[in-house]
């Protein structure tokens, strides 16, 4: 409608500077992902995937949350934690190997910019919201079926050194684009009419 437009993304502290164990150093290859367990999460694709892993002791899947369809989640290799707080969601979050999202669509979400700040690989559904998020083959990578996901995280599971790296790039694009402090900023400029704003900062190669 020719109407000047801006957005404000959604924002995370990105302060925190501590880093993550090497996967070495743990028994098992941990995905996690964390919310409520709802359709729109979509917990049977989840249980799907983990189903796949069942026979592979190496490999768990962790559910940080709860919720009205938590019995979808079935399979002998999730761990469905509860409510936790957030400084127990971090812990989990910051000990697994990677983040991954089945929701069927997004906002833009928390658990999964809180993921970034803590250097994890995210593996997300090809949705609204979670588009945003990866840049696919930097930071992680979105799919489309179940038998996708399947193959990028045995990709994973076999690159210790991509993930590492690909963590280090999941904290460089939060502190670039979904800064909670940068955004706030942003939101002072626009509602004390300085005019048009737009995001202070986009991720890029350096």
């Amino acid at each position: 409608m020719g109407i000047p437009a801006t957005y404000i993304s959604n924002g995370v502290a990105v302060d925190d500077k501590r880093r993550v164990e090497c996967r070495k150093v743990r028994e098992k290859f941990r995905v996690i992902t964390s919310g409520r367990i709802t359709a729109q999460k979509n917990p049977s694709l989840f249980n799907s995937i983990a189903y796949y892993f069942r026979e592979f002791d190496q490999f768990e899947f962790i559910w940080a949350g709860d919720g009205g369809d938590k019995h979808l989640l079935t399979e002998k290799n999730i761990i469905v934690t509860g409510w936790l707080n957030q400084q127990e969601i971090k812990k989990l979050v910051s000990e697994a190997d990677m983040y991954l999202s089945t929701a069927l669509y997004e906002g833009l979400s928390f658990g999964v910019l809180e993921a970034l700040t803590l250097h994890k690989p995210v593996l997300l559904s090809n949705c609204v919201g979670n588009m945003d998020v990866v840049k696919n083959g930097i930071n992680g990578d979105l799919f489309r079926t179940e038998a996708d996901a399947i193959v990028k995280i045995l990709r994973y599971y076999n690159n210790g050194e991509m993930l590492y790296v690909m963590g280090n790039f999941s904290k460089s694009i939060c502190e670039a684009e979904f800064d909670v402090k940068s955004n706030f900023n942003n939101y002072r400029k626009l509602y004390a009419n300085t005019g048009h704003t737009a995001p202070s900062k986009k991720w890029a190669f350096t």
